[in-house]
C-alpha cells in the first residue's frame, strides 16, 4: 500500500512540474529559471 501512495504522490508531482511547464510558456526569460529550479524544491519540502 506504500508503494501505491508514493505512486499517487510521484503522479501528483508529474502534474505540478507540468503545469510549471505551461507557466513558463507565459512568462519572461528571467522568471524561467525560478521556476524550474525552486518550485520544484518548493514542492518537496511542503510534502
Amino acid at each position: 500500500m506504500f508503494l501505491f501512495e508514493k505512486s499517487l504522490e510521484h503522479s501528483k508531482t508529474a502534474n505540478s512540474l507540468l503545469n510549471t511547464i505551461l507557466v513558463v510558456y507565459n512568462t519572461p526569460k528571467r522568471r524561467i529559471l525560478h521556476t524550474l529550479i525552486i518550485s520544484p524544491i518548493i514542492t518537496f519540502v511542503n510534502k
